[in-house]
């Protein structure tokens, strides 16, 4: 975790190992109640918004998230 000035600009950085997140599913992960097939038993908790919330509240300020 960390971030990079870049003239006006800041941009801030995650590095994972992917092990959750198989590469072909990569585009999904944006797509709200997309949570992985491990996430989607009954007690996990996740509904599969985190990333969708993120992703608006970051663009609403005029930013943007990828992976």
């Amino acid at each position: 975790m960390g971030y990079d000035k870049k003239e006006s600009v800041v941009e801030f950085y995650v590095m994972a190992d992917g092990r959750d997140l198989p590469q072909e599913k990569s585009d999904e992960i944006f797509e709200r109640f997309k949570a992985s097939e491990d996430h989607t038993k009954p007690g996990s908790g996740s509904l599969g918004l985190g990333v969708t919330i993120s992703r608006n509240f970051i663009e609403s300020m005029g930013g943007h998230i990828s992976i």
